[in-house]
């Protein structure tokens, strides 16, 4: 539905009209404008009172060509929470390095299991701050496979993503963290080392698991 004139967002989230908040949600110019953008952020961020209903038009719009407007599609997908679980896994997947990282985070909030494997999946993404945030959610998240990955992240090339997945360890207090924690206490970068002292504290004690 291609609308001729700006609506007005607010007044329909005061009326509750779902269908005027999806046309607003696509709402173009014929020359793009920031007004045009803001207006379909203003409009993503109304249908999060829809819950599952609004997932579906939100889902289209994470292909918006305004980065903005895709950084509020992600965060209402977010506060849905559960029934936007799977636009959220393809955002993470698919998206661009701050709907990766977006997506990441609130899947970190929602917690659903069903999101351990797609992150374990981006701990191979190019950038390293969408690795970070694939490690923090995987602790949120935790479970026996998210463990192991976050155990796996000890060894990536980058310092920060190894020290994410230390203080992430240090977080799920599984026993399976100890043995490669010790090793992270020769580690070249001394925040990694430093972080693996104290996550020992919490896990376990390296004197009694070398033995």
């Amino acid at each position: 539905m291609l609308l001729l004139w700006p609506p007005d967002v607010k007044k329909l989230a005061s009326k509750q009209n779902l269908k005027g908040l999806i046309g607003a949600l696509r709402y173009r110019r014929s020359s793009e404008s920031p007004a045009a953008s803001h207006i379909r952020c203003e409009a993503a961020y109304a249908l999060a009172k829809f819950g599952a209903r609004a997932v579906e038009p939100l889902s289209v719009a994470l292909h918006d060509n305004d980065p903005f407007v895709r950084q509020a599609v992600v965060e209402t997908l977010g506060r849905i929470g559960a029934p936007a679980v799977d636009p959220l896994i393809g955002a993470l997947q698919e998206g661009d390095e701050l709907m990766r990282i977006g997506a990441a985070r609130n899947l970190q909030e929602i917690g659903d299991p069903r999101a351990v494997e797609p992150l374990i999946g981006v701990l191979l993404d190019k950038n390293e701050n969408v690795r970070c945030n694939a490690v923090e959610a995987l602790a949120a998240i935790g479970g026996f496979r998210a463990v192991e990955a976050m155990i796996g992240a000890m060894k990536d090339e980058s310092k920060d993503v190894r020290k994410s997945a230390v203080v992430a360890l240090k977080t799920t207090g599984d026993a399976r963290a100890v043995e490669p924690l010790i090793g992270a206490l020769t580690d070249s970068d001394k925040d990694v080392r430093k972080s693996a002292v104290e996550a020992l504290k919490t896990v376990g004690d390296p004197a009694r698991s070398s033995r």
